[in-house]
């Protein structure tokens, strides 16, 4: 099944958008959230504790608007935080240091598929091993260059990350599960 999967160059087929640099005098209470690395988690955005600028300055920042199925990572920090955005009802904008990840040609390399290169353990280690180590991690385009992978064809990826979706939905079902049942067991236990 391998034999036809081409070892390349991440470059060459997906490309990085960085967020807006907002600064603190860009924020207000209230508005439009913004999302900063602390807001992106494996499992989905955290959209608790986000920052805010007013919705008067949407025209501004609207091409850093974040949508469903945009594929986002953590840059600096704790590198590798890899999310397929779902269930936004209303506009988020992207701060600098989040990852927006595209693919150049989606008959080669699918979108979803990307989520799953991000997060492979291959990847996870190129990553480590070239990010700029001096204070604090931090990764960019330049090094989108220095990361390879493998890559199947188009079908198979689909079932790929149609499997591993699937997964994903278990394991988080399964959660749900068990902490209803130990808060279930709590309370009788307190009983």
């Amino acid at each position: 099944m391998k034999d036809n999967w081409k070892y390349v160059t991440l470059s060459d087929f997906v490309d990085l958008k960085h967020g807006y640099q907002f600064r603190d005098t860009d924020f207000t209470e209230n508005g439009i959230p913004i999302i900063k690395i602390g807001n992106v988690w494996e499992k989905g955005l955290n959209l608790e504790n986000v920052t805010f600028i007013s919705k008067k300055r949407y025209d501004i920042f609207k091409s850093y608007e974040i949508m469903n199925g945009d594929i986002l990572m953590s840059l600096t920090g704790n590198i590798g935080r890899v999310v397929e955005v779902k269930g936004l009802s209303s506009v988020v904008l992207q701060n600098y240091r989040v990852g927006n990840f595209f693919s150049k040609d989606e008959t080669v390399l699918g979108k979803q598929f990307i989520k799953w290169i991000l997060g492979s353990k291959s990847l996870l280690e190129q990553l480590d091993r070239y990010s700029n180590q001096s204070a604090q991690a931090n990764f960019g385009k330049q090094d989108l260059d220095k990361l390879k992978f493998y890559l199947p064809p188009i079908p198979q990826q689909r079932k790929i990350a149609t499997i591993l979706s699937t997964c994903d939905e278990v394991i988080e079902k399964t959660e749900e599960a068990i902490a209803k049942y130990q808060a279930l067991k709590q309370g009788m236990m307190h009983d």
